[in-house]
């Protein structure tokens, strides 16, 4: 695991990897998680492993489209280790000189994908599979490497002298104050390096006047700068590209040709590949950098946003869980016809034995919902899977709205639900929910079940 802050190179030395790797002729399989798809299960393992898992017995097969939601039949938890092992087999039988498996972004991998990849990574000491993850540091990134066993190394900044080399081949012929200025501000970041020596060639000192901005802030005015320059369109193409998470062009493309009309190619995003901020192949759009991305969906305002998820869900018929998600994205408020979607796809991760994506299915399909019965079921559903998840302090925020959602009383099944799942708390994280019976209830055992949606 590549560990360090935005900018520092984890995503150029995997590039490396897989670049060096295939020379070698070693099988090589990639992904890059995105936010947007971290809500779905098992996305980034799909991405990574599906032209592998074509090949295993039928049983595996049956296994795998099960846990996608594409066979209709549920896969419950006790397969989840049947799940991981299938993964194993897939890896860990290459012919040849050996395989690489790298995930870029891992700190956006959907849970259950994290889970197989863990898995994977203790277990391949003595075959011939080296697995690479590229993640930025933040505390969500430290919850997941700790206890998973994998071994970590942390990419410090560059030394002063190799910082100096970078910027003259980044930024050729900066004047010694710009130098000295670019050196400082950038502390060592290749990428601060490289895009504010750029800036500073191309606009002087005034591309560095935020000194009071940590340096990613100041990447992302840089980046939000170039953006502004770009037609139109394009700036529609890559807002499309930042908030989709299949990085399909020809997605792209039919999202773009609804409010831009039919004429729509790949040579409108030619300025911001021509700017440096992606790349675009014959079937895959790239951010040159995960920073690029954010700072796009973030230049964009909010109803450009909404607009923008919404006419992504408009042509993902057939995709139901990417669908619910993205419509989800594009409202504000309540929507029953959204929360009903939500509520289906939560349904469907319970079937799959995917708790965590249930759970996060549930808690927006309850805010979705206005206030009433459906809204509390929902949120008793979210906070008994948060509860199954050992997320405590999210059961504990989930109850009292559940009470507030129904009115400030329960029925009584519900109100024995509440009291059990109160029961499984720390004592510390208890809410006073009194008020349905007048009393917290039991301490619950194993057998509580999940309301209705």
């Amino acid at each position: 695991m590549l560990r360090g802050v935005a900018g520092i190179g984890k995503s150029a030395l995997l590039g490396l990897a897989v670049t060096e790797a295939r020379t070698r002729g070693m099988s090589v399989l990639t992904v890059t998680a995105v936010p947007t798809e971290s809500q779905v299960p098992y996305a980034g393992i799909d991405q990574l492993l599906k032209t592998l898992l074509v090949g295993q017995p039928a049983s595996a097969r049956r296994l795998w489209e099960a846990a996608l939601g594409r066979s209709g039949e549920p896969a419950g938890t006790v397969e989840r280790y049947q799940l991981a092992r299938a993964a194993l087999n897939s890896v860990t039988t290459s012919p040849g000189p050996g395989r690489v498996l790298v995930v870029d972004d891992a700190h956006w991998l959907d849970r259950e994908s994290w889970d197989i990849l863990a898995f994977i990574g203790r277990r391949i000491a003595d075959d011939k599979v080296c697995l690479l993850m590229g993640m930025r540091d933040s505390e969500e990134s430290e919850a997941l490497l700790t206890g998973s066993g994998l071994p970590e190394h942390r990419i410090e900044p560059l030394s002063p002298e190799t910082a100096a080399v970078l910027l003259e081949t980044a930024a050729p012929g900066l004047v010694p104050p710009l130098v000295q200025r670019v050196l400082h501000e950038a502390a060592g970041n290749p990428l601060g390096l490289i895009e504010l020596g750029t800036a500073a060639g191309e606009l002087g000192d005034s591309a560095l006047s935020a000194q009071e901005l940590p340096l990613t802030e100041r990447l992302e005015r840089t980046y939000a700068l170039m953006i502004s320059r770009l037609p139109v369109l394009t700036r529609s193409l890559i807002l499309i590209a930042a908030l989709d998470d299949a990085a399909s062009l020809g997605e792209v493309l039919a999202v773009a040709r609804g409010p831009h009309g039919p004429n729509v190619t790949v040579d409108d995003l030619g300025p911001a590949v021509a700017a440096g901020l992606l790349t675009a192949d014959k079937e895959i759009v790239r951010f040159r950098h995960p920073l690029i991305r954010w700072t796009v969906a973030r230049a964009a305002t909010a109803p450009v946003r909404l607009t923008t998820h919404a006419a992504i869900a408009d042509v993902l018929e057939g995709q139901g869980e990417r669908q619910a998600w993205h419509r989800a994205a594009a409202t504000l408020g309540t929507d029953a016809d959204v929360a009903d979607q939500l509520a289906r796809t939560a349904q469907q991760a319970d079937l799959r034995g995917s708790t965590e994506a249930a759970q996060r299915a549930w808690e927006r399909s309850a805010q979705l919902t206005p206030d009433g019965p459906s809204r509390a079921r929902r949120l008793m559903n979210a906070a008994h899977a948060a509860v199954k998840t050992s997320q405590y302090a999210n059961t504990a925020s989930l109850l009292p709205a559940n009470r507030r959602a129904s009115g400030g009383g329960r029925r009584p099944d519900r109100a024995g639900m509440a009291a059990a799942l109160l029961g499984r708390l720390p004592v510390a994280l208890r809410p006073d929910v009194r008020g349905a019976g007048g009393h917290r209830g039991p301490v619950a055992g194993r057998g509580t079940r999940p309301a209705d949606p």
